[in-house]
């Protein structure tokens, strides 16, 4: 059974090859990123949702025609050091940059390039251990990602059995959506480099489906739990113990959990509001969780582009629309 690792899997690879300084030689020269055809991205879906309730956790499973898992894919949390692995899975930076292999061991082994970075002799060590460390695993780095986006609803239609998402934070046909690493406000290791040099903490995703979040399926029996318990926090916060309508309704959080497959990069940006670098990224939406809380304790509703029915059939509906991200990605780019 092929499992894909963890990021924390690759870290304690790292840090193990940095300490013992052993050096990997690989098919004796550097890698470059794998060519990989539309079937390879399509094998276990289907191009409609299909609803599902798993729970906690945003783990996948993939099935052969017998019924036997092959794969367990798992959405990983997007740290800047779990994108900085990411980044060299689609070829965002080259072997051959120094730079770029620096960035890698200032990102991820804080300690050791504080510890060597200004001695000449040491530290050309610990880059070509690295180097090799990279050229030996990147094209085994997590792709597969899951990117929070914050909701919040109005009421709830009981004909419809939905919530209405408030209009603030409606998503209508939306294909673009910009995403942070999720520890993006800390300090990085050292002042040898700036949050504009270092690997980039913003990427601006682009979807080929546009993706429509206006309300929100729920039951009225787990709607009318939600309802209560959103009351009262609302109670608890108000100073009369009799909460306003605005304060109600700005209690009514959900979080939206987007199941990312990225395969290929854009180009380097910096057009967000925090300042930071950012990239751009061509992903395919595997599909999305919404819960009531940002610890995925309560799922309220779920959609998903991955078949759990056991059938490794190509699509034709989701194959269209990975050419098309494809061809979008040559040229002039993929925000054109």
């Amino acid at each position: 059974m092929f499992v894909n690792y963890s990021i924390g899997y690759y870290m304690r690879l790292f840090s193990k090859i940095l300490f013992l300084g052993l050096s990997l030689t690989l098919f004796g020269g550097f890698l470059h990123a794998k060519e990989v055809s539309v079937e390879d991205y399509i094998i276990g879906y289907e191009d409609k949702f299909i609803p599902h309730n798993i729970g906690p956790g945003a783990k996948i499973l993939s099935f052969d025609d017998e019924g036997n898992v092959v794969q367990e894919n798992i959405y990983e949390i997007p740290t800047t050091k779990a994108l900085s692995l990411l980044y060299w899975a689609v070829g965002l930076y080259k072997l051959e940059d120094d730079n770029a292999v620096d960035l890698f061991v200032f990102t991820n082994e804080c300690e050791i390039y504080k510890r060597f970075n200004n001695d000449e002799f040491e530290w050309a060590k610990v880059r070509e251990a690295t180097r090799d460390y990279l050229s030996a695993n990147k094209d085994d780095f997590p792709t597969r990602f899951e990117f929070i986006i914050p909701l919040k609803f109005k009421i709830y239609d009981e004909r419809k059995r939905v919530f209405i998402v408030q209009d603030d934070f409606k998503i209508s046909s939306v294909r673009r959506f910009e995403v942070f690493a999720t520890d993006f406000y800390e300090d990085l290791c050292t002042r040898a480099f700036t949050k504009n040099q270092a690997y980039p903490q913003a990427i601006v995703l682009e979807f080929s489906r546009p993706l429509s979040v206006m309300s929100v399926p729920v039951s009225p029996s787990a709607a009318k739990d939600y309802i209560q318990r959103k009351l009262k926090d609302a109670v608890g916060s108000s100073y009369s113990g009799a909460p306003s309508s605005s304060l109600v309704a700005d209690k009514r959080t959900a979080f939206l959990f987007l199941k990312v497959k990225v395969f290929t990069h854009g180009r380097f940006m910096n057009t967000n509001n925090y300042h930071l670098r950012g990239v751009q990224m061509l992903a395919v939406l595997e599909g999305y969780d919404i819960y009531e809380d940002a610890s995925k304790e309560r799922l309220l509703y779920s959609r998903d582009f991955v078949s759990t029915s056991g059938k490794l059939a190509l699509n034709v509906g989701l194959k269209e629309q990975i050419e098309a991200l494809k061809v979008k990605s040559e040229g002039k780019g993929i925000l054109h």
